[in-house]
């Protein structure tokens, strides 16, 4: 069912959901850990974030400042990419410490998970996601995976 993550944890609460995913950061966060006190491990759903600019107050800026605006942004990125990641990790302790029960699935487990996601694969590609894009985006992933094979 999709929802707002603003609407998750009242849905949770009144029983309209039983489960959610989301980043351990924004579960703790949102306070969804207190009522939905199970978390299976599976981390299959980045949460993706941009500052979009429309093109008539782009162009607005002075030329000479777009490059460096941008170059900011990149390094702004990378940094805050790491940070981020980190609390998400730091997250999880935290919120066992107040109750929460963590699952690690096993490498069968995993994969069982991984092939339910990619199930849903068809019904994103062409529709959702522009085909080329998805093609291009799950070639990554699996020179990554490839590159990087899960312990």
């Amino acid at each position: 069912m999709p929802l707002p993550y603003t609407d998750v944890l009242i849905s949770l609460e009144t029983g309209l959901v039983e489960a959610v995913q989301g980043p351990p950061l924004f579960a703790l966060l949102e306070q969804w850990f207190g009522v939905a006190n199970h978390m299976v491990r599976v981390k299959w759903a980045p949460l993706v974030g941009a500052t979009v600019i429309r093109l008539d107050a782009w162009e607005r800026l002075a030329p000479e400042w777009r490059e460096p605006m941008l170059e900011a942004s990149r390094r702004a990125g990378l940094d805050l990419r790491g940070r981020i990641r980190q609390l998400g990790e730091d997250a999880v302790p935290e919120m066992q410490k107040r109750g929460l029960e963590v699952i690690e699935p096993n490498p069968a487990e995993l994969a069982l998970w991984r092939r339910e996601a990619d199930s849903a694969y068809a019904s994103l590609r062409g529709t959702l996601v522009p085909a080329d894009l998805f093609d291009q985006v799950k070639r990554l992933r699996d020179q990554y995976r490839d590159a990087n094979p899960a312990p």
